[in-house]
């Protein structure tokens, strides 16, 4: 009888570091749900699919969009817009611009230069716009 109780425990101790492993996958998985539907939100903000809320408003949103786009014009890492660009159905992919998924209803525009670029249609627009600004 004595040499089954560290076997019991042994077992016990087992169950519970499976059980704290995964506790720990399911915190780090709700982490980035969080994460993903807060990105979800703030590009619905910006995009004006949602008005009001307590959330943030959609002028912060689309101004701190803006002053993203003006950083990364001027340290050269989202190149200007130029070339063509052709609207589409959205495809999911990401956009170059707010990083959010382009979905349903939004439409999807892929720009000829940088190839393989898509974009939102109202991030399209803020990119064109900032392009312009920095041109001049």
């Amino acid at each position: 009888m004595a040499a089954a109780i560290p076997t019991v425990r042994r077992e016990l101790v087992t169950r519970a570091l499976y059980g704290i492993a995964a506790a720990r996958a399911c915190a780090r998985s709700s982490r980035r749900l969080v994460h993903d539907s807060r990105r979800l939100v703030e590009l619905a903000l910006t995009l004006g699919w949602i008005a009001g809320g307590s959330f943030e408003d959609s002028t912060a949103v689309a101004h701190r969009l803006r002053w993203s786009v003006r950083r990364r014009l001027a340290n050269g890492v989202l190149p200007p817009l130029e070339g063509q660009a052709w609207p589409g159905s959205a495809t999911g992919k990401p956009c170059t611009v707010c990083g959010g998924p382009i979905i349903h209803p939004d439409l999807e525009y892929e720009v000829s230069r940088p190839t393989g670029t898509f974009t939102h249609a109202g991030c399209f627009d803020l990119w064109l716009e900032e392009t312009r600004r920095f041109k001049d």
